[in-house]
């Protein structure tokens, strides 16, 4: 097992292509950027994912079961506990995301060597909106999107 070990602080940079192509005419798009390291040099993107994703802080929690809660009364699909689903997955590039009838939502996760035993871990959001009520949902969740990222970045946990 390999010890993740962010070496520095995320900085919100220009959204990488790689991640912007993946919803053409998106509505929103977001990249966070930072180097880190790892004992053996063998961590994938997965491995970050998982050390992301695994755990989230209670306040999160709770804003996924108010949305989920909200989301029902416009039939929008639950958000799942296990985890978003895979749309594409390769040592250095993870796609989790779904389609549904309001909105199109993929989290990419990048991996670039720049050492032996570091890289630089791209983090990225996008949506794209295909009504109102998508439009409705993006303005709702913006605000909070910010926050829950630095947490879940800031959380990174040893593997």
């Amino acid at each position: 097992m390999s010890a993740i070990k962010p070496v520095e602080k995320p900085r919100k940079i220009v959204p990488d292509r790689r991640i912007a192509s993946l919803l053409p005419g998106a509505s929103f798009c977001d990249s966070y950027q930072w180097s880190m390291g790892t004992s053996d040099g063998k961590t994938d993107a997965s491995a970050i994912a998982d050390s992301l994703f695994g755990t989230s802080p209670p306040w999160v929690d709770w804003l996924m079961k108010l949305r989920n809660t909200l989301a029902r009364l416009v039939n929008i699909k639950p958000a799942e506990t296990s985890g978003f689903p895979v749309q594409e997955k390769h040592r250095d590039r993870l796609i989790l995301g779904f389609d549904d009838w309001h909105l199109d939502f993929r989290i990419a996760i990048l991996l670039d060597p720049i050492a032996a035993d570091r890289s630089l871990v791209t983090l990225g959001t996008i949506v794209r909106t295909h009504n109102m009520v998508g439009q409705i949902y993006l303005f709702g969740v913006k605000p909070f999107h910010h926050l829950i990222v630095h947490s879940l970045i800031n959380r990174i946990r040893p593997l």
